[in-house]
């Protein structure tokens, strides 16, 4: 299947209209910089579409965000099979939507180490573990809500 390339202007328009934007890319990309509002499910080719229909709503159009056209090509193909409407890919991804003025989000990180020393300081954030609930249970960090 060969994906649609939309523009950032195209990208800009179908957002507004209520299309879901799903960036396909690894975590650790989709952390650096991302589109504000898009929704990051790493393609894998086992359990791809399980993980995208926790956050998607089977009516609304899907437009992607991927680091090259096979990777979006397979994204979407597994989405269309699934019953979603893929209206296309972003051409050039997140390069081209911050070369055309688009702003960017980010999600920072922290190791395991800095996540101990900041509780045993007594300064723990809230955790949320959004893992499945039989992961949860067969262990998580004290104090983490699920």
């Amino acid at each position: 299947m060969q994906t649609v390339s939309l523009s950032v202007s195209e990208l800009r328009a179908a957002q507004a209209e209520g299309s879901h934007i799903v960036d396909v890319r690894v975590p650790v990309a989709y952390n650096r910089a991302h589109i504000p509002g898009s929704i990051n499910v790493p393609y894998t080719r086992n359990g791809f579409v399980e993980q995208a229909s926790f956050f998607l709503r089977q009516e609304a159009p899907v437009l992607l965000v991927a680091d090259n056209a096979p990777l979006a090509d397979f994204a979407a193909q597994e989405l269309s099979g699934a019953g979603f409407t893929v209206q296309g890919v972003l051409e050039g991804g997140v390069a081209t939507w911050q070369q055309n003025g688009g702003e960017v989000a980010s999600l920072g990180q922290i190791t395991a180490d800095e996540l101990e020393a900041t509780m045993t300081a007594g300064n723990a954030p809230l955790l949320v573990d959004v893992r499945e609930a039989w992961e949860y249970d067969s262990g998580h960090i004290e104090g983490a809500v699920h």
